[in-house]
Parts: C-alpha cells; structure tokens; sequence
C-alpha cells in the first residue's frame, strides 16, 4: 500500500511499477492518486495485475484531491463490499484458503476536525462477529501512540484514547513494523522537522488465528512524504524471505536494443537440439551478460539507491541530509527511467 501523493507524473508510475515488479503482491492499494476512473484504467495490468477497482479523485485541474484505487492479481478472488473517497471494504479469498476474509483499506480524513470520522468509518464496517477474520490498513491519517510522533504540535491524548477505544470495540490491534518508525515526513530541515507513523495495520484476533505470521515493512520513501508498505502473511513455519540470490529478470529497456533480438533468435537456434528447460536456462544467462555488459548493472544500482535513501531517511534530517535526499531521488529518477 502506498499514499503517492499523485500518479500524474511518469516518475511516480514508474516508482509504483517497480515496487510491484519487486515485492510481486498480490494486492496494491494506491491512495491519493488524483487521477480520474478512466486514466486508473488505462494502467490496468501493471505489474501484471490485471485486475482494479478505481475510486475517481474528487475535483479537477490543481484542485484534484483523493482517489483510491485497488489492484489485484489472478491468484485471489476478489468482492468489493463498499468504497468511497476514505475506503475500499472487500473480501478475498486466498488459495491457501477457502472462506473469505474481510479486509478494508483506509484513506483517513486529513482534516484535524474530521479525524474521528475515519473511525466511526471503522466501526461501521466491523465484521459482524469476531469469528470472521479482519484486516485494516492504509493511511490513517492519525497515530495510535505518542511514540508514533516526532515534532510539532503536542498528540491530542483524549482523541488517541477514543482511537484505543475504538480498537477494542473492533477487536482490532497493531500488527507492527519492521523498518524505520515514522511512514510520513514534512521534508523539512530541524528544527522544522516532522514525522509520524501514520500508515499501519490492524487486525483482530480471527485473523491472527488464520494467519500467524503477519509482517508490515516499511520501505523507502521516494516520489511521495509517505513510505510505501508492504504487508507480508503466512504460517509459522515460512520463511522470512525468499532466497533467490541468482534469480533472472528480462528488464524492459532490453526491448529497445536489436542486439537482444538478434541475441535471443542466435540463442534460440544455437539450442535446437536442447529441451526448453535448458534453452530458457541458456538464453537467460546470455541476456544477463549482454545486458550487464551494455547497461550495467541496473537493477543494483537502483536498489543500492534505494537503500541509501533508507538510511538518509533514519538520519536527523540537517539541511545536509536534506540536500542529500534529493540528490538520491534525482539519481534514481534517473535509473527508472532508463
């Protein structure tokens, strides 16, 4: 899930395709895209999710607000309960298993005044019963501890005690976090500095039970003040993360380049009398020399940016580090869109 803060800009689609080309959810839930129903569905497959139920901006010109979307890939169904402007409710089915979970995916009011709407919206959309397993996540737009909050105005306390209220007439809790703390930043220097935890997960106990193993990590910020999330479920036996240290990626740049054409036909014919399992093996070690040699090592270097701006972003953020930042966003505006 991420709050982009706008898609009408070719590095923002591009930063939101390759998290999906990355991570390989099976959901992605975009909020503030300020796009309009017709332009989500022109970006309907990307990343190779061919579904997505768009929830249209509000306003037009530089006054287009909101805007949700969701995508799903084929491998779970998919039954959208009720949307607005603050949410998308849906059930999933998984193939691991066979009933429905409920899910709702937030966009909380921004407004101070209206902050307690985002949890009337909670509460009016918990599940009937507890059996029925639960998952809400999103921008919410609040915090639920004074922990989540560096800077700026003191935490409201009486509201974050109506927050906890609520929770527990949801049976709902934190999921927690893997990462940096704070999912959201001001961008500013100290000591103008702010940041807050404000996209999160919550779950109540049917969900726990269903899966035992539910993971939020909070990735690098880039394109947006939001980090994007990625939220992770198994059993308790899976494993952290998949090892897949020699894994081959045909990148799209390759396509514009005939030597990967004539490569791929020299390849293809060289390997008539291999069976397929051994062409492909052959013809992916080929690619990724070539396309090492040509270009570099593209993929490297845009992950080892993104891990730089993972660390700038757990540093006090000086005027320096500030400056350094944007550099890195530059630099690596640079390599996506190679």
């Amino acid at each position: 899930m991420w709050n982009c803060r706008g898609l009408g800009n070719p590095q923002a689609v591009l930063a939101l395709k390759g998290l999906i080309h990355s991570k390989a959810p099976d959901v992605v839930f975009a909020m503030e895209t300020k796009m309009y129903t017709s332009e989500v569905l022109k970006n309907r497959g990307m990343g190779g999710l061919p579904n997505v139920f768009p929830v249209q901006c509000a306003g037009s010109g530089r006054s287009r607000a909101s805007g949700l979307f969701l995508m799903w890939s084929s491998e779970v169904e998919v039954d959208i309960l009720s949307a607005s402007l603050n949410h998308i409710a849906f059930s999933l089915v998984h193939p691991d298993h066979h009933d429905p979970m409920h899910m709702l995916a937030v966009y909380g009011f921004p407004e101070e005044q209206n902050k307690v709407r985002t949890w009337q919206l909670v509460k009016s959309i918990c599940p009937q019963g507890r059996d029925v397993p639960w998952l809400c996540f999103g921008d919410f737009n609040d915090i639920l501890s004074p922990t989540d909050k560096l800077g700026g105005d003191p935490p409201n306390y009486a509201h974050m005690q109506e927050v906890m209220a609520t929770c527990s007439t949801c049976d709902l809790h934190d999921v927690g976090f893997s990462g940096y703390r704070f999912t959201w930043s001001n961008k500013r220097a100290v000591p103008g500095t702010v940041e807050e935890r404000l996209d999160y997960a919550l779950a109540n106990d049917a969900w726990d039970a269903l899966w035992p193993v539910t993971e939020v990590t909070h990735l690098p910020r880039y394109r947006s003040d939001h980090n994007p999330l990625l939220i992770c479920c198994g059993s308790r036996g899976m494993r952290k993360e998949l090892q897949r240290t020699s894994m081959f990626r045909f990148e799209e740049l390759w396509l514009q380049e005939e030597e990967c054409k004539e490569l791929v036909t020299e390849a293809w014919g060289e390997g008539s009398a291999m069976g397929l399992t051994a062409k492909l093996s052959s013809l992916g070690s080929s690619l990724k020399d070539w396309g090492r040699e040509k270009f570099g090592d593209i993929p490297k270097k845009i992950s080892d940016t993104k891990a730089l701006l993972q660390k700038l972003q757990r540093q006090t953020q000086s005027e320096q580090v500030v400056r350094e930042t944007k550099e890195a966003e530059i630099a690596l505006d640079t390599l996506l869109m190679q």
